[in-house]
């Protein structure tokens, strides 16, 4: 078997360590907004909190560069299906016990994460793998005039639709569904394979930050001092579109480079969607970031260096030990999970199979 190169699994990386910062923000620095903060540190901190959006994206655009010409597999689904079922039952219940926040409401529902959107990101995953068939052929039979303007469309869709035409337009599905058809033009056509494109994506990457640097300016002084900007800046909270310039410009600058099989990079960016799985799980998220890094008292941080510090050295202890326990879960729980995927897998292709 062919060893798999390590520069993808570095963006994976990045991209689980993107989404945690973004969450220490989102769930703990940035929860009660502005209240205690200085103007200063809530620009750095929304700044930061744009991250978890750059990490969603660079999954995508991954899953839609490998996907384009593979099928989907029952089997698959399986297996990701038990993976999410075991964080959100076992959490729920762990979790739910040691911050006295436990009913049998939460236990059943937690039996169903998929379904009950207990995770945005796997419900919405979950759709679009279930499209894939259907979006790649789509994609495969597309001449570059027409990929232009699916990308050109998907740019529209993913600017904060929801602020110019209504809310039934967007929707994070479809906006993944583009992202993913951006992933797959750019297989389809080697665009990682010319050296030349490193410029493009050094680009995107350098105006997608100073435009997520003045997205913060905005939204820090209409929240502080100029309140004719409030208009503007309800646009600017939501644009993820700038986010989505940052991902693909990380994405062709390391996807361009040749970097060699690493058994040890390769084995953390395996446990990257545990990672998710465990700290984004609704009760562990208060746990972490308000009982255990207290992430909303901040505030009170004299030193923003010393503060930004503290949250790196938080986000880095969350994502080593959620992968050392994804690495544990797998290693019990790796045979087990392969024995009911592929039976689940059987029993599937035998009903479809009687129906034909």
């Amino acid at each position: 078997m062919k060893k798999r190169q390590s520069n993808f699994e570095i963006l994976r990386i990045i991209a689980m360590f993107c989404i945690v910062l973004g969450h220490s923000m989102t769930h703990g620095v940035l929860i009660n907004s502005s209240v205690g903060l200085s103007a200063t540190n809530f620009l750095i901190f929304r700044f930061l909190a744009y991250s978890g959006k750059i990490g969603v994206y660079l999954f995508i655009l991954i899953t839609g560069y490998f996907m384009i010409y593979s099928t989907i597999s029952i089997k698959k689904i399986a297996k990701l299906w038990l993976s999410v079922v075991f964080w959100s039952v076992s959490l729920t219940i762990i979790v739910g016990y040691i911050i006295n926040q436990l009913s049998y409401k939460d236990v059943a529902i937690s039996f169903l994460p998929i379904i009950s959107n207990r995770y945005w990101f796997v419900s919405t995953y979950v759709f679009l793998y279930l499209l894939v068939p259907f979006i790649n052929s789509s994609i495969l039979a597309l001449n570059k005039k027409q990929e232009l303007l699916v990308i050109l469309l998907g740019i529209l869709v993913i600017v904060p639709s929801n602020y110019f035409y209504g809310s039934n337009i967007n929707s994070w599905l479809m906006i993944f569904c583009f992202t993913y058809a951006i992933g797959g033009i750019l297989r389809k056509r080697n665009f990682l394979k010319s050296v030349n494109n490193r410029g493009i994506g050094l680009g995107l990457l350098v105006f997608g930050l100073c435009m997520n640097l003045l997205n913060s300016i905005i939204v820090t002084y209409a929240n502080y001092s100029l309140s004719f900007l409030n208009e503007i800046s309800v646009f600017f909270e939501k644009e993820t579109l700038f986010c989505l310039f940052i991902a693909l410009g990380l994405f062709i600058l390391l996807g361009s480079r040749n970097i060699s099989h690493n058994n040890m990079l390769n084995a953390i960016a395996a446990t990257t969607f545990g990672i998710y799985l465990i700290h984004d799980n609704s009760k562990m998220e208060y746990l972490l970031w308000i009982k255990i890094f207290h992430m909303n008292q901040l505030h009170y941080s004299n030193s923003i260096i010393e503060t930004i510090v503290y949250i790196l050295i938080c986000v880095l202890t969350t994502f080593a030990v959620c992968s050392v326990l994804e690495i544990l879960r797998i290693k019990c729980l790796r045979n087990l999970e392969s024995k009911i995927a592929t039976c689940i897998d059987d029993k599937t292709k035998k009903i479809f199979d009687k129906r034909q």
